[in-house]
């Protein structure tokens, strides 16, 4: 069994049990590991009780669900346009499939009654991609590690996601309602029809958007920057300072093409890419990852054939042991 599998179903018997007080110890020790493991964790809890209250609020019979949750399934899957490309939910299996339930089938009965919204929740691990509808409409191609919780907010009229990751947006029109994507940082982006890539990874110094149609809005701490289709809006985490960037909105969305545009891009975040991209975990020392920079344009489609252009632009050398690389100056 793999480490994955074994966490999700850890995670799966700690929520179904019902004592949060108790945590498993290799539960805990996931959640020590890394500051994201607790970030997903509490992203499940949320998913897991908003859905338990949910289910229990209209006295659902669970194998009645469970039937009508395969039966929709089949359906969707017969008639849907786009397929999902590797799409996980990486909560337990009864909280996702509530959660699909709810956003497939129960819709109606949530804007009928007086329950709050349940926000729409997906995710993509590294390696894989997703391609999304979200309630209202908007399009979404989240990259690898991304994650996405959609909500309508009904007092203020707003469409509001939380992001982390990187996406294409294709965003719903509609004047009565904007759509407002929130990140960590502070940072609100703003728009009502529009289409842009958004990149705004956790572990990346700087937030980017790449506007491609429409009118985006980028808010931090009063300030405001409006960019323009061709135009890339950047906001650096360490000084809130937000300025226009040279990239295009073409060089932005390059990963749909399995294209890395590098200007003056350091070998450590060159790494970041490649790990969420492959879903490898790459070991070097700090310092010899930001000495070497690159320019240029790679697109390669196996992490070892990135590896061997990369062997050929600089003086490095590479081990591969499963999917940990070891990376040395020659």
């Amino acid at each position: 069994m793999n480490e994955s599998m074994n966490i999700r179903q850890l995670i799966s018997a700690f929520l179904t049990e019902g004592q949060r007080e108790a945590v498993p110890p290799e539960l805990q020790a996931w959640l020590d590991a890394d500051a994201q493991n607790r970030a997903d964790f509490e992203a499940y809890c949320k998913i897991w009780d908003d859905v338990s209250d949910y289910f229990e609020m209209k006295n659902f019979d669970v194998e009645k669900a469970w039937r009508r949750v395969r039966e929709v399934r089949r359906r969707k899957e017969k008639t849907r346009r786009t397929r999902l490309n590797a799409f996980y939910y990486t909560v337990s299996a009864a909280a996702a499939v509530a959660l699909i339930v709810l956003s497939l089938t129960l819709s109606h009965y949530v804007k009928q009654s007086r329950i709050p919204e349940i926000p729409t929740v997906m995710l993509t691990e590294y390696g894989s991609r997703s391609n999304i509808v979200l309630p209202d409409g908007t399009k979404v191609l989240l990259n690898s590690g991304s994650y996405i919780s959609y909500v309508y907010d009904k007092k203020n009229k707003t469409r509001t996601a939380m992001f982390n990751g990187e996406g294409l947006f294709e965003v719903a029109k509609d004047a009565k309602n904007p759509f407002v994507i929130s990140l960590a940082v502070g940072l609100k982006i703003n728009v009502l029809g529009t289409t842009f890539n958004l990149m705004a990874y956790d572990n990346e110094q700087t937030v980017e958007v790449a506007l491609t149609e429409g009118v985006v809005e980028m808010r931090s701490n009063g300030r405001i920057m409006t960019l323009k289709p061709g135009e890339t809006g950047k906001f650096d985490k360490s000084s809130f300072k937000l300025s226009k960037s040279e990239k295009t909105p073409a060089q932005m969305s390059g990963w749909l093409d399995n294209k890395i545009y590098m200007d003056k891009m350091s070998l450590a975040e060159l790494f970041r890419r490649m790990e969420r991209m492959y879903n490898v975990k790459i070991h070097y020392e700090s310092d010899f990852g930001d000495t070497i920079c690159y320019g240029g344009v790679l697109q390669e489609e196996t992490v070892t054939d990135l590896l061997e252009a990369l062997k050929k632009q600089s003086n490095i050398k590479y081990k591969i042991k499963g999917k940990d690389i070891y990376i040395n100056p020659k």
